[in-house]
Parts: structure tokens; sequence; C-alpha cells
């Protein structure tokens, strides 16, 4: 089955996940919204070719807001990486089949540290890529621009696909050698360009909400676009999981 149709046959999860996802969003800002209210107090920002500048004047002025900034970002990072690996084993299972809300449940905890573990292997992976990207700097910028490219794109496949293993096929996915299948089996041409294709998407989504979230600043269009854009990219990452699903569902069983 292709992967567009293992994700357009689970909805809920789709619609569950971004809500997730804005959510965590919406928490995360709190901290952060009301320190700027009370450093802005009268006065806001008219023009958001401004909003840098005066950001950075209140980062002078106000060192509280660089506190919360900082601590929103690190808890946002922080959650990420735990987030990731905790709705992975239910995503997974889920598009692999009809599963009901208990065993999706059961999967995400019982093979959460697996998952971690993988996550932490596709960051070592995507560390050694980097250095070696870094190194092709020296022939030329864009060929290390396309290295770059290339790692981190192969590196989300392999932890896709490691994890779709564990959670469909029982691999051990705290043995490193599952994830070194998994990077061997991403170097497939064509998975690897479809996975990559979505991963793409996903940081144009990315640069969308950037984008609509600095000149939409006042704006009532602005919350509700950046919004509609999260969901999206919450489409493409489960999307991309997918193409790594389908991957492991259309191996032959020895």
């Amino acid at each position: 089955m292709s992967a567009l149709r293992l994700v357009l046959r689970a909805p809920w999860l789709w619609l569950a996940l971004a809500a997730l996802q804005l959510a965590l969003a919406a928490g995360l800002v709190v901290p952060l919204r009301a320190v700027l209210r009370v450093a802005m107090g009268p006065f806001n920002i008219g023009d958001e070719s401004h909003v840098l500048a005066a950001l950075l004047e209140l980062a002078t002025v106000h060192p509280a807001v660089v506190a919360s900034f900082v601590t929103s970002v690190a808890a946002s990072a922080l959650l990420g990486l735990l987030l990731s690996p905790l709705v992975a084993g239910a995503a997974i299972l889920r598009l692999g089949g009809p599963a009901s809300v208990g065993e999706q449940a059961r999967a995400a905890f019982t093979h959460f540290p697996a998952a971690l573990v993988i996550g932490i292997y596709g960051l070592i992976l995507r560390l050694l890529l980097a250095l070696i990207a870094a190194a092709l700097g020296s022939v030329h910028p864009i060929l290390q621009t396309l290295a770059l490219v290339a790692s981190l794109t192969l590196s989300a496949l392999a932890v896709d696909l490691a994890r779709a293993r564990t959670v469909l096929d029982g691999a051990r996915g705290l043995h490193p050698r599952t994830f070194l299948r998994a990077v061997v089996s991403a170097t497939q041409p064509i998975l690897w360009l479809r996975s990559g294709l979505l991963t793409t998407l996903q940081w144009a989504v990315s640069f969308a909400i950037l984008l609509a979230a600095v000149h939409g600043i006042g704006s009532a269009w602005s919350p509700w676009l950046v919004r509609g854009l999260a969901v999206l990219g919450t489409f493409f990452a489960l999307w991309r999981v997918a193409v790594a699903v389908a991957s492991v569902q259309a191996r032959p069983r020895l």
C-alpha cells in the first residue's frame, strides 16, 4: 500500500498529533508572552520590519526577556527530543494497520526506549555526515550544501526505518546493528528520494510559518495561517514516516 494511503486511512492520528503539537506550542509560549507583555508595557511594534530591532532593544533593557526566550527554546528542544520517540510507536503501529487506542498507547510506551536510542543514533549519524559535508566545503560551497541536505534526509529516513522495523518486525531497536541495517536500506535511491522530498517539504513549511508569523504581526489572519501550516507540517511528517512503514511492510518475510 502506498505511503499516502496509509496516512489518509488514519485521519484521527494525523489530527491528534497536530492538536498535540499546537497545544504544546501554545503552552510553551505563555511564559515568553507574559514577559514580553510586561516589558512592552503600553507600547507595541507597529511595523514588522522593526521586529528584530525592537526585540534586541527589549533584550538589552530587560534581561528577563532573554532568559524567558532561552528557556522556551530549550524546553521546546527537550520536548521535541522526547515527544518524537514517545509517539513513534503509536504512529507506526497505526500506520501499519488498524489498532485500538489502547494498543497504540501500549506501543508508545513499550517502544519508547528503543525509539529514543534510535533517535540518538540518528543524531550521531547527522553529526558525522555534517563533518563530511563541512570538509566538502573546501571544494565548493554548493557541494557542501548538497552534502548537508543529503546527510539530513538520509539520517531522517534511517531513523524512520529503524523505528518501523522495531515496531512492526520486532527488531532489536536498542542494538546498533538494527540502525546500521536501516542506514544501508536508506541508501536505496527511490526510497531516499521519496523520504527526502517530504523532509524538504517539512522545512519549507517551517520557513513559511516563520514568514507568516513575522509579516502577520498584529493581523487577525496570521495565527490561523500559522496553525494551518503547522497542521500541514504534521501531515508531511506523518507521510514521511509512512514511507518507511510502507517499505518495511513491502519487505519479503523470511
